[in-house]
């Protein structure tokens, strides 16, 4: 049998047909977006679909032909090949997590076998990378941190400095310093050792070899630069990251008496104002109190307001960092003081979700999507009612997910409708839901017994939002390791939620909408069979898969099935997957049948466009 030969034709042709489908991708997001109020909004959707489900199918077939055909034995020439391949998947963010991921523990055996330490050095970094982008971006502080080992690795490798010849390989180095440093105030595995990669970074720098390879070379200087910066932010908004206050307050003082005058252009991210507080507040120079108001003034006063229209793209990132990085710093100094003081922030808070809300959601999602989701947890608790919080909820987290925030509003419309038909035709299902006993008091309080079920709807999907970067993947089968995290998204809804009385009802819902009948399903630490809202959840599962079994528009793993098909499994599987009494409620209701039809078709696309025209107008009026 001939042996597969690898050419750099074969795959120059492959890596461009990727950028073509990522570009394809973003270019029909765009269009989709653009045209969403014109008359022929409807073709472009149904367009878009069939063109991103023929995308989605050609790089699963490239991905496993790729893979399946690398040849046992390769020269050098073809593992180099390889390996620039994956060079250019990073330089242009494609496929960083599926097939860069993959094709990185493909190639790092054999480098390091052949002690290639240019290559090592890239392929640890790519390997972080990906890691990052699957756990930091979703699971932050709340996933494993073995990704943070890549860049650790990196450092075992300074005394080859020299031995590397490309100087963007070398920059990694300190890239690996900037990320280390980032991290240390977050992950418990670097607690504590933010001074120590700091220090450990500049004697690197300083390095007799290093300075004469790289001492004037704009790109590891720039970089070095930002080691600097990012170790500033860390002493700014993390003092207990150095232990003894006395070393933390020397250092304060010398950062803050070597930048001078405070002002925008020497502080554009608000790191000294920060610092400035902290050491005021370490050396009892300020009360907290007296800090809280200082950062709020200086949010509502020195911060100029932000215009998403008429800024640049670079001053408006400052801008929404400062004012979020101040603030958080204030929030958590106030949650210091006693409870009546809470409106010392009152209007730095309206400030910030003003500026929040009207944040377009494709304005660095990659930075602000979990900016957000942290603010809406500081936010929540200065808020007077339930009301404002939910607003606050969908307005900055779930809208920012134009997927996610159709499929939440599909699902509470049709559980809605079911619940409608459990009142009018066997409402004792209903029984011991918001503390109800008999049928009297669920029939006599309808109204609520239908908000609660069309709110569960609403927000049985919000962990999602911390899993947007797998959510948002449409263009490619997800991998293991994204499919693991997603799964983790009840939790994490849950968690965002559960120590507030005011969302307590639907935790449960959220934690157990991918549970089934008999048990089984994810999370497998919940026991969805004896919730006290085991009934609501069933009812949630089946609103859920409706949806997503018939969505046509955004689901292009798939081709969607009409509502009758997806009955016709709901009953098949009743009594396991499904609540048998629900399921013999929907069919037995014609009426019904013929709702969740028309809103899995025709209803769809009205509510799609709807929303996008929401979204595309969301930094409106800011």
């Amino acid at each position: 049998m001939e042996e597969t030969v690898i050419t750099e034709k074969q795959l120059n042709e492959l890596y461009e047909t990727l950028k073509m489908n990522s570009e394809l991708v973003g270019e029909w997001n765009n269009r989709l977006m653009a045209s969403c109020e014109d008359a022929n909004w409807s073709e472009v959707v149904y367009e878009r679909a069939k063109i991103l489900r023929e995308v989605y199918q050609e790089n699963e077939k490239l991905f496993n032909e790729f893979f399946s055909s690398l040849p046992m034995r390769m020269s050098w020439q073809e593992w180099d090949l390889l390996f620039e391949l994956l060079w250019n998947l990073h330089e242009n963010s494609l496929y960083v997590v599926s097939f860069g991921l993959r094709l990185a523990r493909y190639l790092l055996p054999h480098y390091e076998d052949m002690r290639d330490f240019a290559k090592i050095v890239f392929l640890n970094y790519a390997m972080g990378c990906a890691h990052y982008l699957l756990f930091d971006q979703t699971l932050n502080a709340d996933g494993p941190s073995e990704w943070l080992q890549y860049f650790e690795r990196i450092t075992t490798y300074e005394d080859h400095y020299a031995e590397i010849p490309r100087e963007a390989y070398r920059g990694l180095f300190f890239t690996a310093y900037l990320n280390l440093i980032q991290y240390s105030a977050e992950y418990p595995s670097l607690s504590g050792r933010a001074s120590e990669f700091r220090d450990r970074c500049m004697a690197l720098w300083n390095r007799e070899e290093v300075q004469k390879l790289d001492g004037n070379a704009p790109y590891v200087k720039a970089i070095v630069r930002n080691v600097e910066e990012q170790y500033l932010n860390i002493l700014s908004m993390n003092p207990s990251c150095i232990t003894n206050a006395e070393e933390y307050c020397v250092l304060a003082e010398q950062a803050l008496n070597k930048m001078g005058r405070i002002n925008l252009k020497s502080d554009p991210l608000g790191y000294y104002k920060i610092m400035e507080n902290s050491y005021k507040r370490i050396q009892k120079q300020t009360s907290e109190e007296a800090s809280v108001v200082s950062m709020s003034d200086y949010i509502l006063k020195a911060l100029p307001a932000i215009n998403f229209e008429k800024s640049d793209s670079k001053r408006t990132w400052q801008l929404l960092r400062n004012e979020h990085s101040c603030f958080a710093y204030a929030a958590k100094a106030l949650k210091k003081l006693p409870a009546e003081k809470g409106n010392l922030l009152q209007g730095a808070l309206n400030r910030l979700i003003k500026d929040s809300v009207h944040t377009p959601h494709t304005f660095y999602p990659e930075d602000f999507n979990w900016t957000f989701y942290e603010f809406y947890g500081l936010a929540a608790p200065l808020l007077d009612n339930a009301e404002d919080k939910l607003s606050l909820l969908l307005n900055l987290i779930l809208r920012r997910q134009p997927t996610t925030y159709v499929h939440s509003i599909m699902v509470s419309k049709i559980a809605r409708m079911i619940g409608e038909s459990v009142l009018e035709h066997n409402p004792s299902l209903f029984i011991g839901l918001l503390g109800y006993a008999t049928e009297k008091e669920i029939l006599e309080n309808r109204e609520k017994i239908l908000s609660y079920v069309e709110r569960s709807g609403l927000l049985h999907d919000v962990g999602k939002c911390r899993v947007a970067i797998i959510i948002n993947t449409q263009d490619r089968k997800l991998s293991e390791d994204e499919y693991g995290i997603l799964k983790y998204h009840p939790s994490l809804g849950a968690k965002l939620l559960e120590d507030d009385p005011d969302f307590t009802p639907y935790v449960d819902v959220i934690r157990g909408h991918h549970k089934t009948y008999d048990g089984k399903g994810y999370p497998k630490d919940f026991d969805n069979v004896n919730s006290p809202v085991r009934v609501l959840i069933d009812l949630i599962r089946l609103a859920d898969s409706a949806d997503a079994g018939t969505d046509v528009l955004g689901r292009y793993y798939t081709h969607g099935k009409t509502f009758q098909m997806i009955l016709d499994e709901f009953k098949a599987d009743a009594g396991t997957i499904y609540n048998p009494d629900l399921v013999a409620l929907i069919e037995n209701d014609k009426e019904l049948c013929e709702k969740i039809s028309h809103q899995t078709s025709d209803g769809r696309m009205e509510l799609y466009q709807k929303i996008c025209i929401e979204v595309m107008n969301m930094h409106k009026n800011a």
